[in-house]
């Protein structure tokens, strides 16, 4: 065929072949790319963390504990996990914006549930009140409080914050709130047990701990969620399978070694920087 054509009608189609072979090229990496970020999108997520060891924290290994089951728990839908830390406000209002897909160990609330979809529990968890050995004390209802100076965190929103006569000192950290306990300048400071001794672990020494003792919530406990955000369109898919990610970890008994390696102490907050304050609420339903 191409023997009958003319010199400049060769060199024309050549010409066009090549042009033909170069737009197919292109349109053919456009469409790789394009697969490329779906396949992105279906398959990776990422959720803002933050300090509140020792459930998460960027010091600690794994991010925390429960930064690990968030992991393990979308892997086993294929999902990949990617954190960045932020602190607290930040990390709720850009994950609300949907700047971000998400972050977690949230409370539920009405108000973020605007915003958010909840997951299922990731853990359920009971503030106390923690108080010196030397400080009688009993919390079968709010109204036993009233007798007390309480230690509050700025940032942390609790139950009893503005019920009248309640008396709360506020700082800026779990461990001032601590240090003031031991200095009798409060007489309580409500926080989640396992945060709040932890903290006493990582900032105190064992002469001091010795002196500080907790009294259980009369409250029921309550639940932590993995937040996603409302804005972005992969979030529902996302929450299904994480959702089933976790059944079939906990199904496994992973779920259970991974807490039983926290009891043991393999996500100690030690070497935690001091500075680092969580901003969840206390005792909040």
């Amino acid at each position: 065929m191409l023997s009958s054509l003319s010199p400049l009608n060769y060199r024309t189609f050549k010409f066009s072949s090549s042009k033909a072979l170069l737009w197919l090229k292109n349109s053919l990496v456009i469409l790789g790319l394009v697969f490329c970020q779906t396949l992105h999108a279906d398959t990776e997520i990422v959720l803002a963390n933050g300090e509140w060891s020792p459930y998460q924290s960027e010091h600690l290994p794994d991010y925390g504990f429960m930064s690990l089951i968030v992991k393990e728990a979308f892997a086993l839908e294929g999902v990949q996990v990617s954190f960045v830390f932020r602190p607290w406000k930040r990390a709720y209002e850009e994950a609300r914006a949907g700047a971000l897909d998400g972050t977690f160990m949230w409370r539920h609330s009405e108000e973020r549930a605007k915003y958010f979809y909840f997951s299922e529990a990731l853990i359920s968890s009971r503030a106390v009140m923690f108080h010196l050995h030397t400080t009688p004390f009993k919390w079968n209802n709010n109204k036993d409080l009233l007798s007390y100076v309480i230690g509050g965190t700025f940032g942390y929103s609790y139950t009893f914050e503005n019920i009248p006569g309640i008396k709360i000192e506020w700082a800026g950290s779990d461990k001032l709130n601590f240090e003031k306990l031991l200095l009798k300048r409060i007489d309580l400071y409500a926080l989640d047990k396992i945060a709040g001794y932890d903290a006493l672990t990582r900032h105190f020494s064992p002469q001091q701990r010795a002196k500080i003792t907790h009294t259980d919530s009369f409250d029921r406990p309550v639940a932590y969620h993995l937040l996603l955000a409302k804005t972005r369109p992969e979030s529902k898919a996302f929450l299904k399978r994480f959702n089933s990610g976790l059944a079939r970890l906990r199904a496994s008994g992973r779920y259970e070694q991974i807490i039983g390696k926290q009891l043991q102490g393999e996500f100690s907050g030690a070497k935690v920087k001091p500075e680092a304050t969580p901003e969840h609420n206390i005792g909040d339903n």
